[in-house]
């Protein structure tokens, strides 16, 4: 090979000089794009399971027994999750009927009978049990309205309490440790090594204080919650299941990240408080419009322009960075769930994404979503 560049007579001339610059910015290069596409090894993403979603599993597994039994139902599971699921049922079949389980029957009834996922509103809570103190005053309200109370919040998490000494859930937790740690690295394989949260954040053009990921196998879809940290910061909790299909969980994780960057949008959609009703013909075509847990009619608009948003920035975050054939049947199988006018929004989005130095952050371009939807109930 020396030889061979000696006759081309690349030494000793601005040919070597070039070549040898070209190898290393590729070099440079490949080693900066590695480092962007993948989290995995960034402190501020972390996957795990989490002790206390997999405690509201376990109530969750309990109370769907019941309402199977009563309505004669037969439990129809298999997957990965199958005999994590037996374990539970024959493990605590004797505490069937303690007052936590029949609490997290009545809270969700047969949404328990679709593997909803009750493990997610632990998130709400503390290592003790307490609502956590980062949780808006919004999320806060809704779930003492949910519960009956504070009587009824601090009986609930005594009896939550009670239930997982009764049961010895931290044995429990440990014995499956191996068994969360094997689904944990097949999230990091297929999600966080392949550059995805890293999608997002480039999207919204600012990072959370951290992204987190738990793990919680029967988890049937993804939810979201983010908490304000003692230091005013945001921190990103994504509960998620055992994935099936990568690009469907893909999307949705994109869809739940979404949730956590809405912030701003939502302080400044409150700022403008009965003005916001005038926004409720173009939204009541959603499906879920009218069940979304609220306090005020105009906490609901809120809450279906910020759904609108997670839909509409994940399937152009997937389109541009994924697949657009896949970002397309998304966005098709959305507007039949009543987002009538999810395309035009992302149709406004790609102006967000084509003037990035106009709008650095999603935040600077909030006006432009309100005014978009603004002009569509003017229209």
């Amino acid at each position: 090979m020396f030889d061979y560049l000696k006759k081309l007579s690349l030494f000793n001339s601005k040919a070597f000089y070039y070549l040898v610059l070209l190898l290393v910015l590729t070099v440079s290069l490949t080693a900066c794009t590695t480092n962007n596409a993948t989290y995995v090894n960034n402190e501020k993403v972390k996957v795990f399971a989490d002790k206390r979603v997999e405690l509201f599993c376990v109530l969750q597994a309990l109370a769907a027994y019941n309402l199977r039994v009563q309505s004669g139902q037969t439990r129809n599971v298999k997957g990965v999750y199958e005999n994590y699921l037996s374990d539970i049922e024959v493990s605590f079949y004797n505490h069937k009927n303690h007052p936590a389980v029949q609490k997290i029957q009545m809270l969700f009834g047969q949404y328990l009978l679709i593997d909803g996922n009750v493990g997610s509103y632990a998130t709400a809570f503390n290592d003790e049990f307490k609502l956590h103190q980062g949780l808006s005053t919004e999320a806060a309200n809704n779930l003492v309205l949910r519960l009956g109370g504070e009587e009824q919040l601090a009986a609930f998490s005594q009896d939550i309490i009670d239930f997982s000494e009764i049961i010895d859930f931290e044995s429990f937790f440990e014995k499956h440790s191996s068994y969360y740690d094997e689904q944990t690295k097949n999230v990091e394989r297929k999600f966080i090594d392949k550059g995805n949260v890293e999608h997002a954040i480039n999207y919204f053009g600012k990072e959370l204080n951290s992204y987190n990921i738990i793990i919680s196998p029967m988890s049937r879809v993804m939810s979201s919650r983010k908490l304000e940290n003692d230091n005013g910061e945001l921190d990103a909790y994504i509960v998620m299941g055992i994935p099936r299909v990568d690009h469907n969980w893909q999307i949705v994780l994109f869809h739940e990240i979404a949730h956590a960057y809405t912030g701003q949008l939502s302080t400044t959609l409150a700022e403008k408080g009965e003005e916001l009703l005038k926004l409720v013909p173009t939204l009541e075509t959603i499906n879920d419009y009218p069940y979304y847990p609220v306090q005020t009619e105009e906490a609901r608009v809120i809450r279906a322009i910020d759904e609108y948003i997670a839909h509409a920035s994940s399937f152009r975050i997937m389109a541009l960075n994924i697949s657009k054939s896949q970002s397309k049947n998304y966005m098709n199988k959305v507007k039949k769930l009543g987002f009538v006018h999810l395309e035009e929004l992302g149709d406004k989005l790609m102006e967000y994404e084509s003037n990035r130095d106009e709008y650095p952050t999603f935040d600077d371009f909030v006006p432009e979503i309100i005014r978009f939807f603004e002009q569509l109930a003017e229209s």
